[in-house]
């Protein structure tokens, strides 16, 4: 159980990053 728990954690994390990611590069562009 904890492993899943900390698996899905993992991806929010990669989730979050690549909205950064893409949020970041929008102002960028304008």
């Amino acid at each position: 159980m904890d492993n899943m728990k900390f698996e899905s954690n993992k991806f929010l994390l990669v989730l979050q990053e690549n909205t950064m990611s893409s949020v970041g590069k929008k102002f960028e562009n304008k």
